[in-house]
């Protein structure tokens, strides 16, 4: 999956019972992409209680898989930013 990809996926195109995400690539072409069970488990765990917290306010992009508590739809959280530290100081 490639970042723009990623950036652009809507919530319509998520496919998790099924196991894939439709995504649209290069060229504007559709592909299907699968997804394993625990990328499916951890994103069922975004949309069920991080992503409610970024939609507060007006956003953008609501429609939008990946929201930026910054309401910048133009970047996803962290695409810029230094990883963080695991783990901790």
């Amino acid at each position: 999956l490639r970042l723009a990809e990623l950036k652009n996926i809507r919530l319509e195109q998520l496919r998790l019972d099924a196991g894939f995400i439709n995504v649209i690539g290069k060229g504007n072409k559709e592909r299907v992409v699968p997804v394993g069970t625990k990328a499916i488990a951890a994103i069922q765990r975004y949309l069920q209680a991080g992503r409610p917290k970024l939609l507060v306010g007006d956003v953008a992009e609501p429609d939008a898989l990946a929201l930026d508590p910054a309401d910048r739809p133009d970047r996803l959280v962290g695409e810029r930013d230094p990883p963080p530290l695991v783990g901790g100081p």
